[in-house]
C-alpha cells in the first residue's frame, strides 16, 4: 500500500531505484508527504490488538486514543549503477537529515503529535 502511494504521487517504479529521483515532500525526514493516510489498512493497523498492547505497555495504561497517521519510507542511499549493476552508486542527497530522530510521541511525558498515539 505504501508503494502504491509513492508510485501514484511521484510516478516512480518500485522496481527501478533510478526512478526515485522524485520523492514525496519531507523525504529527508523519512516522511512521505504531509498528508494523513486514512486507508482501510492504515486504520486497521492502528486498531490492531497487538499494536494497541505494545502502546499500552509503553504508556502503562489501556486508555489510548489512536489518531491518524502518515506513511514513512526511506530511499536507499546506495543503488545499482546504471552502467554496471554489480557496482553501487551512492546517492548522498537521499540521506536523512544528520542527527535527526523522528518521534511522533515523547515517551517521557506521553505528549504526541497529531500523527501519533495519545493517552486519554
Amino acid at each position: 500500500e505504501v508503494w502504491d502511494r509513492i508510485e501514484r504521487i511521484c510516478k516512480n517504479d518500485r522496481n527501478d531505484p533510478h526512478s526515485f529521483e522524485e520523492w514525496p515532500s519531507l523525504s529527508q525526514l523519512g516522511i512521505l508527504g504531509n498528508d494523513v493516510v486514512l486507508s482501510e489498512q492504515f486504520c486497521l493497523n492502528r486498531q490492531n490488538p497487538k499494536v494497541h498492547k505494545a502502546f499500552e505497555t509503553i504508556f502503562g495504561t489501556p486508555e489510548l486514543r489512536g489518531v491518524v497517521g502518515r506513511a514513512s519510507a526511506m530511499r536507499p542511499t546506495f543503488i545499482p549503477s546504471k552502467d554496471d549493476a554489480k557496482k553501487l552508486e551512492e546517492k548522498t542527497e537521499w540521506r536523512t537529515i544528520s542527527n535527526w530522530l523522528h518521534w511522533d510521541m515523547d515517551p517521557f511525558n506521553g505528549r504526541a503529535t497529531t500523527f501519533g498515539w495519545k493517552v486519554q
